[in-house]
């Protein structure tokens, strides 16, 4: 007694022929019994309103299917894989559902190279930490990272003598500035417009080679040029700031030696604040990319 196609059943019962006590049971074992199989259907409405809802693990269905207990997807109930392109839609993808393999590979390939501050010393899953580590891929474990590498290239450096190698971008004690590509301005003829980052031109790669305004580039710290006005130590109290030891440094006057700037004071709005390193107020969280 086994399961039968129906086209095998159907010969048991052609004209003429006696189906045997075995080939009744292979019609049995071949179908659905709502009993041991827990397969229901249900009729509702009537005349043109009527229905059928299938109920597997419910005996009543209050929908078209209704399934009691888990669900187990092998490869998709209509694709596995989604054309993120829309101009490329196939023709059942409006009512397509993905396996959730599907959509988490399509979230992942599209954060590949995305850089993310976590407020966390651990690194999460699927990211690695900015901490400009060589990343050498002729080795088994870092096979992991081939398609980092094939969105951001070398661009933060490599082993030189390993064309098969790219370093992470380094964002320790970094702050992150928005490339400022100012295409669209240059297209609308304003071809002297120097962008948002008027020094641009100055950027250097890891090497400290100048590149330029290009993805991945760095620039030093730095002060915008300005000037300083300043006090006469000694001399005439009453000397006005037009005589030639007054004035502000940088004029291109001649100045008296006793003629200097002094240590910073308040100018009545705070104290100024002083340190090793030119900074804004800011917080330390985790910069990681994704991989």
């Amino acid at each position: 007694m086994s399961q039968k196609a129906r086209s095998v059943l159907k010969e048991y019962f052609e004209a003429g022929k006696i189906p045997t006590e075995d080939q009744f049971a292979d019609l049995i074992d071949s179908s659905l019994n709502k009993s041991d199989d827990q397969v229901y259907v249900k009729t509702v409405g009537s005349g043109k309103e009527l229905k059928k809802q299938l109920g597997i693990g419910e005996a009543n269905p209050d929908a078209r299917l209704h399934i009691s207990g888990g669900i187990k997807l092998e490869n998709g109930t209509a694709v596995n894989e989604i054309v993120d392109d829309i101009t490329s839609v196939s023709e059942n993808d409006r009512n397509a559902v993905p396996t959730v393999w599907a959509l988490r590979e399509l979230i992942s390939d599209h954060l590949v190279g995305s850089v993310t501050a976590f407020a966390t010393d651990e690194v999460p899953p699927g990211w690695v930490e900015c901490d400009g580590r060589l990343i050498d891929l002729n080795l088994s474990e870092n096979a992991k990272f081939q398609k980092l590498f094939s969105r951001i290239g070398s661009k933060f450096g490599r082993d030189k003598k390993n064309k098969n190698s790219f370093r992470l971008p380094d964002l320790r004690g970094e702050f992150i500035r928005g490339w400022d590509g100012s295409k669209f301005l240059e297209s609308e003829g304003e071809s002297g417009h120097k962008g948002i980052d008027g020094d641009s031109p100055s950027r250097f790669d890891i090497s400290g080679k100048q590149i330029g305004n290009v993805i991945g580039s760095y620039q030093d710290d730095a002060l915008q040029g300005h000037g300083h006005s300043g006090i006469h130590l000694h001399g005439d109290p009453n000397a006005k700031w037009s005589d030639p030891c007054y004035g502000s440094l940088g004029s291109g006057r001649t100045y008296p030696d006793n003629y200097a700037v002094t240590h910073f004071v308040s100018d009545g709005r705070g104290t100024p604040r002083t340190a090793g390193e030119t900074r804004p107020r800011n917080i330390a969280l985790m910069y990681c990319i994704k991989y």
